[in-house]
């Protein structure tokens, strides 16, 4: 009965970084000491301990330790510590034994997803800590519309976009559509899975700093903390053509991820950038595809027409292997969740703009396509912008973004 926990706990798997993170900022934050309830206690305490500091977990045991007691539920055997310890008012009880949920003070955690944000956040009130963020718990995940939730692949759903639209229609920006209609994005795919790029699969968690580059005017107002990252040693990933503002300034990308699917685009990926892997939607125009033919490519499903016909032709040739990137319209946002897939989780972003700079630039670098695209004046918290319809969506997309994912990813230095 000893063995199996010590080498499930002991073994090569990593606990969730982010699950460490937060369980030991509950602890500090509640000053809590830790009971285990569950079938790790015949391990022994010191050797326990020892395993799960090995893991990253920062805490002090309670000194009747242990409720496990083979004789009882989980249930009862927690009822029964309580009931040796009346002193111990407070308390959060986290597992994902459903057996545990009429219990007061419990903490239900999903099997699969772990200890999330919304868990974390649960336990803080439980214990009546504040959670540190200031800010309310998500609410439930965005419907796409056609029964199957957001966290599953594919954009924001239809009952967003309709929100959006009417939002943008009312501030006097017209319609919100891509850029490309679906029927040329179906061909795209069509085409582009056939060239046998080796898919985006979700990888194991990394600590390792990224830092995602948009194309944004604010990039010369922000390059010097860019640099700071840079030399630190972080992940360097450009979005469009960002790769080529980065290279004009000796920083070599470590990366570059293309979304749109307009054969313009080709420009962001003429250069070959030695060392750098290109990830490209494959919807994006066949001719980006052709050239980046012999370098580190890879390819990626963003489902941006959210049709059966895209699943179905994706079905087809992957005989269902495939996993599709969730996310937004911005590419910015949507490498977030590109690169989470790849196993990061510890984000920096610049250059990814919500509205034109004070002198009314709206890139870093030069792009005509922007160019004569129809603009509003907006004040928002008592401060003026001037926004395009794709800039205005820039801000909705990353209130989705970590209102569906925050629980996902950090952004800066975590805490």
């Amino acid at each position: 009965m000893t063995a199996e926990p010590e080498r499930e706990l002991s073994g090569n798997r990593p606990f969730d970084p982010m699950a460490i993170i937060m369980v030991n900022r509950l602890i500090e934050r509640s000053k809590a000491r830790v009971v285990i309830s569950s079938a790790w206690s015949p391990i022994g305490k010191d050797r326990l301990h020892g395993i799960l500091k090995e893991k990253g977990l920062v805490f002090r045991f309670h000194e009747d330790w242990s409720s496990f007691n083979r004789e009882g539920s989980r249930k009862e055997t927690i009822e029964r510590w309580l009931a040796r310890h009346p002193e111990v008012k407070k308390y959060a009880i986290i597992d994902d034994n459903p057996i545990i949920s009429s219990l007061k003070g419990a903490v239900l955690v999903d099997f699969e997803d772990g200890f999330l944000l919304r868990d974390y956040r649960h336990a803080c009130d439980v214990l009546g800590v504040p959670d540190g963020f200031g800010i309310k718990p998500p609410p439930a995940p965005i419907n796409r519309g056609d029964g199957s939730d957001y966290r599953n692949g594919g954009i924001a759903g239809n009952d967003f976009f309709a929100g959006l639209e009417k939002m943008m229609k009312d501030a006097g920006l017209g319609e919100l559509k891509l850029n490309t209609d679906d029927d040329r994005i179906l061909d795209n795919v069509r085409e582009n899975i056939r060239r046998q790029h080796p898919q985006v699969r979700p990888h194991g968690l990394s600590n390792k700093e990224t830092v995602i580059v948009g194309g944004g005017w604010s990039l010369d107002d922000t390059f010097d903390d860019l640099k700071k990252l840079v030399w630190k040693g972080a992940n360097i990933v450009a979005c469009n053509g960002a790769g080529n503002w980065l290279m004009e300034r000796n920083i070599r990308p470590h990366a570059i991820a293309v979304l749109d699917a307009r054969p313009s685009n080709v420009k962001f990926v003429e250069q070959d950038i030695p060392g750098c892997k290109y990830f490209l939607a494959s919807q994006c125009d066949p001719s980006l595809f052709e050239a980046c033919k012999d370098r580190d490519t890879y390819i990626w499903h963003c489902l941006s027409t959210n049709s059966e016909e895209e699943r179905k032709i994706l079905d087809e040739y992957y005989v269902g292997n495939w996993n599709a990137v969730p996310g937004t319209c911005c590419v910015g946002f949507r490498s977030v969740c590109l690169l989470r897939m790849l196993g990061f989780i510890y984000f920096h972003i610049f250059g990814v703009d919500s509205c034109y700079g004070k002198t009314g630039e709206h890139h870093a670098y030069a792009q005509p396509e922007n160019d004569e695209e129809e603009t509003i004046p907006i004040r928002v918290a008592g401060k003026d912008f001037v926004v395009s319809a794709w800039q205005y969506s820039h801000a909705i997309d990353f209130a989705v973004l970590t209102r569906c994912h925050g629980h996902q990813f950090f952004f800066g230095c975590p805490w």
